[in-house]
């Protein structure tokens, strides 16, 4: 249980470039109902799909983050939250 006094909980949601880029937007759009601090990881393939599969630019889905992190370079990538 976290009590009120404490930092929200923080989340990294990373988007690769497989199809169904949808869901990891749903899950943002969800989570901003939530006390819940949101990372966005978004892989160069994501941002290809994205425009493939939904009308969203890259930078609407960025913002739905509370951090709008990192654009992958390659495929796996070392993510650490202070």
């Amino acid at each position: 249980m976290v009590s009120m006094s404490d930092p929200k909980p923080r989340l990294v949601v990373g988007i690769s470039g497989a199809s169904g880029v949808i869901y990891g937007i749903r899950l943002l759009e969800a989570l901003k109902q939530l006390p819940v601090e949101t990372h966005l990881v978004m892989s160069r393939t994501a941002e290809v799909t994205l425009a493939h599969e939904s009308r969203l630019k890259v930078a609407a889905v960025r913002r739905l983050a509370d951090v709008e992190g990192l654009t992958a370079h390659r495929e796996s990538v070392d993510v650490r939250l202070r």
